[in-house]
């Protein structure tokens, strides 16, 4: 209920303010200001089309507002080019029909005219509606230059003086001083005209138009306007009193034309740029400043007292789930099944979860506070790590494998900073990762002996052929010893070394090895891992070359590098239907070698090429394969401490390029 009335609040200041904004660049209020910025409806439109043209009247000789000029007789000034515009605004015609100034107001009231241009005033508002105003002019007294008796409005009592036919200015003097003497003219022109004879003490009337006149009739160094001017007053259109349909279409286009400053620029063309029928906005714009800030002051202090308000709430609510937040952090640090140790700069323990607590057999009471070298797995770790020493911290960043009474754990370590330290904490999480190791040789043994199986044909039919050989060279060596018969026995020799190195191979690749590293001649290898696949790619009638330097060597696990090699290629003769080729390419480098191995099989899709060293991630049909081929290729070179990338178009072909370094890693 509080937080909407503070909101309440906030929204009617803001509406003051922009109302404020508002009537100061319109004058207008804000009600007014949406109201007449909405489009022409249909009804108003239909008005307009019924009335078919507007007749506005206006003072024929009231120059540079409304004047017909004596050269050419055309009816000009600012109120005519103000009425075009407007009629272009509102999208439909208006004529405008010149007369004298005491005629304008009489026919509008019987009538004869929709619309003309006039001061709002008590009297008038009696018989006619006005407009939201279009501009402001300044009504001035004028006297001679040899005047010095007159020097304000209060000295024309008892005093002739001369003002057009119902001008506004005889219903302010009325108010004003009601002693003065009237001489009633045609307009502002007879009227200086008699102030030049000394027929009259002073003329009254709108300051830009005995500018123009004076000046036209070069009397201007025979008169003077007295200072202050008498009254600034608005200038609205008026209309009957029965048309409040046709006033609300007529300010809508006078705030149209405002939002576009079109009397400002027809105001530089008929007075100049020191001419001004706009009201002055010095004095506005600096209540609009001081209001502005006002409210500025009031909002901050709004907002200070919200703060204020709402601050103990969110500091009470802040500590509770602060507590709320911590509890709920120890809960899922303890429902973890791996062990989380947190120790301080000085190696002691300051947390730790169920898991480890189990693990060691003692309360967190008991543990929290003791030096981790007081607990024989952390102890291990850092004498492997060498976390701590000489009162320094070294983290491991990757992380690290180690094998603690026959069992295999994954080490992380995480830094807890806080404001006044870079290390305050150090979290080591332990995770026993022995039953995926386990499941790991399991499944690449399994992978090893799927392989064998897919040997075995080709074994069978590469000693078929050889001992066919040597049973019929052997007939031949019954038949007869010739001389010309040393060829079949070396044809025997060479059939039987064939046989020896095939089952030698087969033997090397079914061995369950151990994890050792050795020197291995790449070239050789990678031979002898192709011959064995040869019965396979003669089926499919897929050729393979190898090239590769002779003296290339590494010193790697022959366990793994058998692996990759053979996922690799088994991969490329699954890839080609019929027909194609598998390179493999060796590169020596400075820091180690790069395999290349291409094939012009069916080509991985880009949508999966992202995926394929994922363990159990295959395209292949369900029997035909479980997806951990290249899974294996990757943790094996992981192992080896090379990285391995893979290029491949759909239908084009794959490339896998894997680098190997030339010495034992971690």
């Amino acid at each position: 209920m509080r937080k909407r009335a503070y909101f309440l609040c906030l929204f009617m200041i803001i509406i003051i303010l922009i109302s404020q904004m508002v009537n100061i660049k319109y004058d207008i209020n804000l009600y007014e200001f949406i109201k007449y910025s909405q489009p022409l409806s249909e009804q108003e439109r239909k008005l307009l089309e019924d009335k078919g043209t507007i007749i506005c009247v206006s003072d024929r000789n009231a120059p540079p507002i409304s004047f017909i000029e004596e050269q050419n007789k055309q009816y000009r000034g600012l109120v005519i080019d103000y009425m075009t515009a407007l009629s272009i605004e509102l999208e439909t015609n208006i004529e405008l029909r010149p007369l004298v100034w005491e005629d304008t107001l009489e026919a509008l009231m019987k009538g004869n005219a929709d619309v003309c241009d006039a001061f709002p005033s008590k009297e008038r508002e009696k018989y006619f509606r006005f407009s939201k105003p279009i501009y402001k002019l300044k009504g001035v007294i004028v006297v001679s230059s040899s005047e010095n008796q007159i020097q304000g409005v209060q000295d024309l009592r008892q005093r002739k003086v001369a003002i057009p036919n119902g001008d506004y200015a005889i219903e302010y003097l009325d108010k004003t001083i009601p002693s003065v003497e009237y001489v009633l003219t045609k307009d502002i022109h007879d009227a200086l005209l008699l102030l030049q004879d000394g027929k009259v003490d002073a003329v009254v009337g709108d300051e830009p138009v005995i500018g123009y006149i004076s000046d036209k009739l070069g009397i201007i160094d025979e008169i003077q306007i007295l200072d202050p001017y008498l009254y600034e007053q608005d200038v609205a259109l008026a209309v009957p009193k029965s048309e409040e349909k046709l006033l609300d279409i007529l300010n809508k286009g006078i705030l149209n034309l405002k939002k576009k400053d079109f009397v400002i620029k027809i105001q530089q063309r008929w007075f100049g740029i020191s001419g001004s029928i706009e009201k002055s906005r010095i004095s506005d714009n600096l209540i609009l400043g001081v209001g502005m800030v006002l409210i500025a002051s009031i909002i901050m202090l709004f907002i200070m007292y919200i703060f204020n308000d709402r601050l103990k709430e969110k500091v009470k609510e802040r500590t509770q789930e602060l507590h709320q937040s911590r509890m709920e952090l120890q809960v899922t640090f303890d429902a973890l099944g791996y062990f989380l140790v947190v120790v301080d700069s000085d190696g002691r323990i300051t947390n730790c979860n169920k898991s480890f607590q189990n693990y060691i057999g003692e309360r967190k009471e008991y543990i929290v506070g003791t030096h981790f070298s007081r607990w024989n797995i952390l102890e291990y770790l850092n004498k492997k790590l060498n976390i701590f020493n000489k009162g320094k911290v070294n983290i491991v960043n990757d992380e690290e494998e180690l094998r603690y009474k026959n069992t295999y754990y994954v080490i992380n370590m995480f830094i807890l900073e806080s404001i006044e330290n870079s290390l305050d904490q150090l979290l080591i999480v332990i995770k026993d990762v022995t039953k995926f190791k386990f499941m790991e040789k399991q499944i690449l043994q399994e992978n090893k002996m799927v392989a064998i199986g897919q040997l075995a044909a080709g074994v069978a039919h590469e000693i078929r052929n050889p001992l066919g050989l040597i049973r019929n060279y052997c007939y031949i060596l019954r038949s007869s010893l010739m001389g010309k018969n040393m060829k079949a026995i070396d044809v025997i020799d060479s059939s039987v070394e064939r046989i020896g190195r095939i089952i030698n191979n087969l033997l090397d690749f079914s061995r369950d090895s151990e994890e050792y590293w050795t020197i291995i001649n790449i070239g050789q290898f990678i031979t002898n891992i192709l011959e064995l696949e040869d019965k396979r790619m003669d089926e499919k009638k897929i050729e393979w070359k190898l090239v590769c330097p002779d003296d290339l060597q590494l010193y790697a696990n022959e366990e793994s590098l058998k692996h990759i090699v053979i996922n690799i290629i088994d991969n490329a003769i699954e890839a080609i239907k019929e027909k194609g080729w598998i390179h493999v390419f060796c590169e020596r480098l400075e820091k180690g070698i790069i395999l290349k191995f291409q094939d012009s099989g069916q080509g991985i899709e880009q949508e999966n090429i992202d995926d394929i060293f994922n363990p159990f991630f295959t395209t292949k049909k369900a029997g035909e394969g479980i997806g951990l081929g290249l899974y294996i290729v990757y943790n094996e070179v992981q192992k080896l401490g090379g990285t391995i990338e893979v290029s491949s178009q759909h239908n084009m072909g794959t490339i896998f390029e894997v680098f190997l370094p030339k010495e034992k890693r971690g």
